[in-house]
């Protein structure tokens, strides 16, 4: 062997054991509804949180006080956040006692606007702004806050989650509704 060949060899050696582990990560990586638990609530007043709607106009949750509130952050360009929203959306058209808000943290609500149309979502546009998500200390996309009825945090999901999974949307409900497992 030359010993240009040798040290070809030798360069590619980290570079094949780091796809080799790469690809055992893609193997033993948690289903969505594993590696998005249902988390114990924190006591951060959410109630405070502001979002703007497609005309402009601005509401909050205060408004929301007598119903259960499922409050999910999610952006456009973020991968898992595109992943959830369809089953997101399906199990919303289901829940008649629940208000479920979905809000973008895109830039501008024409990014929103553009997204929901273009994948045909039945969904309000509805903004807010990247410091909400930090003022609530959620570190990550996509993101759920639980509210009971009395606009009180109950639980929340950081990541994507399974909405199409019966027992965990039954683990929800059961929060929403004050049960704790």
């Amino acid at each position: 062997m030359k010993p240009n060949e040798e040290t070809v060899l030798r360069s590619k050696q980290p570079l094949t054991a780091l796809m080799a582990f790469m690809l055992l990560g893609l193997f033993l990586a948690p289903s969505p509804a594993k590696a998005a638990p249902l988390l114990p609530a924190q006591n951060t007043d959410v109630r405070e949180l502001e979002w703007e709607e497609e005309d402009g106009t601005i509401h909050s949750l205060t408004s929301l006080r007598g119903k259960p509130v499922v409050l999910h952050f999610w952006a456009a360009w973020c991968g898992p956040c595109v992943d959830e929203l369809p089953s997101i959306v399906q199990w919303k058209q289901k829940q008649q006692n629940v208000e479920i808000i979905l809000v973008s943290l895109d830039r501008k609500i024409a990014q929103t606007k553009y997204f929901i149309s273009k994948h045909q979502l039945p969904m309000k546009v509805r903004l807010a702004s990247m410091r909400d998500l930090n003022r609530f200390e959620l570190r990550g996309l996509p993101a759920t806050i639980l509210l009971d009825e009395e606009g009180i945090e109950s639980g929340r999901i950081v990541g994507a989650a399974d909405w199409s999974d019966d027992i965990f949307t039954a683990t929800v409900a059961d929060t929403l509704a004050g049960e704790v497992h």
